[in-house]
């Protein structure tokens, strides 16, 4: 993603004769359980301009995906994700679902620090395939066991 970023850069760059970044920060992303969180994640991205005030539908955002998935229009580019699982009536009716704040941070959490969103289930299959580095673990130093203190009997 750098590259390709790099390269688009340097190319509107010359095109336009200017100089400067064309994104604000780093590309994102993280691992995603299509079991547990496919849905809830494909709505998170296609609500994101309703969240940033830049619509009132998310079908209505120029840029989303949104209209393609829920068959206003289609597009040779994009192939709706909800025809492998649902029919398109149910995504409409998920795209339609308010995302809980605790979700939102969850998602976010995920993808700023790369880590894999899912079940328990899992993240500790991933653990077993990729290794032990895949679920970062807390800040500081690891809390120490404290030792029992035994009654004597004399």
């Amino acid at each position: 993603m750098q590259k390709i970023s790099l390269s688009y850069t340097q190319y509107i760059n010359k095109k336009y004769n200017r100089t400067g970044r064309l994104w604000e920060c780093r590309f994102f992303s993280a691992v995603v359980d299509k079991e547990s969180y496919l849905w809830l994640v494909c709505r998170y991205i296609e609500q994101n301009p309703l969240r940033a005030g830049m619509t009132n539908q998310a079908t209505k955002y120029k840029w989303s995906s949104a209209k393609i998935n829920v068959g206003l229009t289609n597009s040779d580019f994009v192939e709706p994700i909800w025809k492998k699982y649902l029919d398109r009536n149910e995504y409409q009716r998920l795209l339609a679902e308010i995302i809980k704040e605790k979700e939102i941070r969850k998602i976010r959490k995920s993808t700023s620090k790369g880590i894999p969103l899912g079940s328990r289930k899992f993240l500790n299959k991933m653990v077993k395939q990729f290794g032990k580095g895949i679920i970062p673990k807390p800040r500081g130093n690891p809390h120490r066991k404290r030792k029992q203190k035994h009654d004597r009997a004399n």
